[in-house]
């Protein structure tokens, strides 16, 4: 079968498209990598001996400031980010509080 003028033009068409369309889907999201180590440092004065709570609950409540605005501006984007928030709000104030205030 020899390719005819509307042929062409159709399999033209249809590769623009498929370019425009695969153009189109957005990038993967990656994990924060912020939020990530957050949430490490979180856990981890958590695994101490002699934890001082004083300056737990300071470095808590940054965190919880610093995740907020991180949902604010739209940076949390995957499970692992979601994920994390939720070891961030885990301990003394729950997600919903500190959303409101």
């Amino acid at each position: 079968m020899i390719p005819t003028l509307k042929n062409i033009q159709n399999m033209k068409l249809l590769f623009t498209l498929t370019i425009g369309i695969l153009a189109s889907i957005p990038v993967f999201a990656q994990d924060n990598q912020e939020l990530q180590r957050m949430a490490d440092n979180d856990q981890k004065q958590r695994m101490g001996q002699n934890i001082d709570w004083k300056e737990l609950n300071k470095q808590d409540s940054i965190r919880r400031v610093k995740t907020l605005s991180f949902m604010k501006a739209g940076k949390i984007k995957t499970a692992k980010d979601y994920y994390n928030v939720g070891i961030i709000f885990n301990m003394e104030t729950t997600l919903l509080q500190a959303v409101s205030l």
